[in-house]
């Protein structure tokens, strides 16, 4: 894929249909409830009509959808768990033993797990292998990928997307897994948002002062490589991104 092929890709990209979600908006406050009374539940199902163009949309088929990879900043000390923990998380998802599995194979939803970049060599059975590259580099000492590996990835996405709406999924759900990932994305929020580090850097699961000032380094702009690139209208562009583009 090429930046002028992304670019047209996102400007095909249609937004939701307001007057349908404003005739869902109607139907809702018709329902027999008190108004608001189901939450988060009464947008998403606005906003998913706008998408389906379906006053009363009716999803029978969903997949989730999980890219997989480790993170090579975790070489920082910067997570609690062992980067091996990428690659087990994964083969427990393809035998429903994780959270989001075991909910989905009992509401009879399909979980589809990718090997982005998964740090091992070996097939993972169950597994699809859309390897870019074995881990990305650590963003504390190197770039995480090169732009080409970035779009890539991103164009693995869209074929993996569009092979979901090809075998007639009406509902895509997106996930990822890889140690390390929130010390990238917190990295990605701090240069969007121009937050410090400690304002979008969690502690995550247990780590030691010591490794969480490591994780708040890892998040800025304090490592010589971490230069942001100005956000353009078609992404955000930080070579120490991990996996993760922003939309």
């Amino acid at each position: 894929m090429t930046d002028q092929e992304l670019k047209q890709y996102c400007e095909a990209v249609t937004v939701p249909d307001r007057e349908i979600m404003d005739a869902a908006r109607r139907r809702q406050a018709e329902l027999a409830k008190p108004p608001g009374s189901l939450g988060k539940l009464e947008d998403y199902s606005i906003r998913l009509a706008g998408i389906t163009g379906q006053v009363r949309p009716h999803i029978e088929k969903c997949r989730v959808l999980v890219l997989a990879a480790d993170n090579g900043v975790t070489a920082e000390g910067i997570s609690s768990a062992p980067t091996s923990v990428t690659l087990s998380q994964v083969i427990n998802m393809t035998r429903h033993k994780t959270g989001m599995s075991a909910l989905a194979h009992y509401f009879g939803n399909e979980v589809v797990v990718a090997d982005m970049g998964i740090d091992t060599d070996r097939p993972i059975p169950g597994v699809l292998d859309r390897k870019v590259r074995r881990s990305t580099g650590n963003i504390a000492r190197e770039p995480a990928m090169t732009r080409q590996q970035a779009l890539q990835a991103l164009e693995t996405g869209m074929e993996l997307a569009a092979q979901a709406a090809a075998d007639g999924v009406q509902a895509l759900g997106i996930g990822e897994m890889g140690i390390g990932n929130t010390t990238t994305s917190a990295a990605v929020l701090a240069a969007l948002t121009h937050a410090p580090a400690q304002a979008v850097t969690g502690r995550g699961g247990g780590l030691t002062d010591a490794a969480f000032e490591k994780k708040n380094r890892s998040s800025t702009g304090r490592w010589p490589c971490i230069a942001p690139t100005p956000p353009t209208r078609w992404g955000y562009w930080p070579p120490w991104a991990g996996w993760i583009w922003p939309p």
